[in-house]
């Protein structure tokens, strides 16, 4: 039989035991008992247990083959004409990409192109999984794109038309790769430089010039549902293409409203 100070130290264990506080005891699988729904923590994110152990969440790796058709879809909405020729083995992924949606929402956010190297690197970012960072494809493939290039030689403050331009494929380069011009953009434009034929134009190239000028006479089509009119109008007000100015009708002197479509014509609708 126990003496009474083994009983006593046994029983400064025991209280010992009950008041150690709940949050303080150490929760390991062995100790879980699966059958047992009163040992199962409300949510698993407050237990200690390895990482990695998240349930129900499965990684899976991005595939080259999403890469590249998100990569071709962007390249269209540029304008890149030849798009196909970049094919799965161009691509050099620099990591491995794991994301847990079966639709990762794949955006192209930046294309630099490096002609030293002849190499593309292309900016993606998973939208469905906003999270991750974005990641970084390089590829052996370098684009040609649409450009407008001069047909022949312009002088300074020459007022160019749509036939002194022409579309062209060239290679593309850092300062390259947007949309082209339209030969109707620039015409009616003034050259603020001289600019050869068969160079890269661009919009800062040119000025907007006046193609409806003060009191010289100019033609107006109006056009109504089932009729369409020619009359000689006096512009009051320099107008650019595009632009809603006033005119007055030589014959019956009633102001108007009209759009300057081109030199010397203008469009009213009614």
């Amino acid at each position: 039989m126990p003496s009474q100070s083994a009983r006593i130290a046994l029983l400064s264990l025991v209280l010992a035991g009950a008041l150690v506080p709940r949050a303080a005891a150490q929760m390991s699988r062995e100790n879980i008992d699966p059958g047992d729904p009163q040992g199962i923590p409300e949510s698993r994110q407050t237990a200690n247990l390895p990482q990695g152990m998240a349930e129900g969440r499965v990684f899976r790796e991005l595939t080259r083959s999403e890469i590249l058709q998100a990569i071709h879809a962007a390249l269209g909405r540029q304008g890149f004409v030849d798009m196909e020729n970049l094919r799965l083995e161009d691509l050099k992924l620099q990591t491995v990409v794991r994301v847990t949606q079966e639709d990762a929402g794949l955006q192209v956010k930046k294309i630099e192109f490096d002609p030293v190297r002849g190499e593309t690197r292309f900016r993606l970012w998973t939208s469905t999984e906003p999270h991750l960072l974005p990641f970084q494809v390089m590829a052996n493939w370098h684009p040609l794109v649409p450009v407008l290039v001069a047909q022949r030689d312009l002088g300074p403050r020459d007022v160019v038309s749509g036939a002194d331009f022409r579309l062209e494929r060239r290679m593309a380069t850092p300062w390259l790769g947007q949309p082209a011009l339209t030969p109707e953009e620039l015409a009616g434009h003034r050259a603020r430089r001289r600019i050869r034929a068969g160079e890269v134009v661009t919009r800062e190239m040119f000025q907007a010039t006046a193609l409806a000028v003060p009191g010289k006479p100019a033609k107006l089509v109006v056009e109504r549902r089932n009729l369409r009119i020619l009359i000689t109008v006096v512009p009051l007000q320099p107008g650019f293409k595009g632009q809603c100015i006033r005119v007055r009708d030589l014959a019956t002197h009633r102001i108007m409203k009209a759009e300057v479509v081109a030199a010397g014509l203008l469009r009213a609708t009614y």
